[in-house]
């Protein structure tokens, strides 16, 4: 079984991350996908209680789309791949064509090149990569940032799936 792991701050998570995973599903990419929210992010600072994100991932949960919270506050990528494969699945990281750009830079990627690469294509980069494999993905899943969401919930709205929108108000989160 082919299962893509999915890791970010998902602050909130919004259709883009939505299509992406669909499309993984639709296009037989694979089989599963596994959502894990990240406790933070070196470079990223006041996100959204873990929580409360992890919530909303749930309220997009499918059989095929899992949401872990096993390891949410685990710190680097490649720890999360090595505790995963224990179990004997194929796993693939997912990531975005901008991250792919300084992936060479992340902890421990000696180990990370060992897992094979979802990169979803972004509008505005080139892909270069130092990796022996993966699987580009040169499809738009729309121009959304989570950071427009969080400054204007309402004017955004149609970048969040229905019950998501529904939950950051019931919330109040992002005022």
């Amino acid at each position: 079984m082919k299962i893509a792991v999915f890791v970010g701050s998902f602050d909130p998570v919004h259709l883009g991350h939505e299509r992406a995973i669909h499309y993984l599903l639709d296009e037989k990419i694979c089989d599963k996908v596994l959502v894990i929210a990240t406790m933070a992010y070196w470079h990223k600072t006041r996100l959204t209680d873990l929580n409360e994100r992890i919530a909303m991932l749930k309220l997009i949960s499918s059989e095929n789309i899992i949401i872990d919270d096993r390891h949410n506050e685990t710190a680097y990528t490649y720890e999360i791949l090595e505790d995963l494969k224990k179990d004997g699945q194929d796993y693939y990281l997912v990531i975005g064509e901008d991250n792919a750009q300084s992936l060479h830079l992340w902890k421990r990627y000696d180990i990370i090149k060992k897992y094979p690469l979802i990169i979803l294509g972004r509008k505005g980069y080139e892909l270069k990569i130092d990796h022996p494999n993966y699987h580009f993905i040169d499809h738009s899943f729309g121009k959304i940032a989570s950071s427009q969401i969080r400054e204007d919930v309402d004017r955004y709205k149609d970048m969040l799936n229905d019950k998501v929108y529904r939950y950051i108000k019931e919330k109040k989160l992002y005022q």
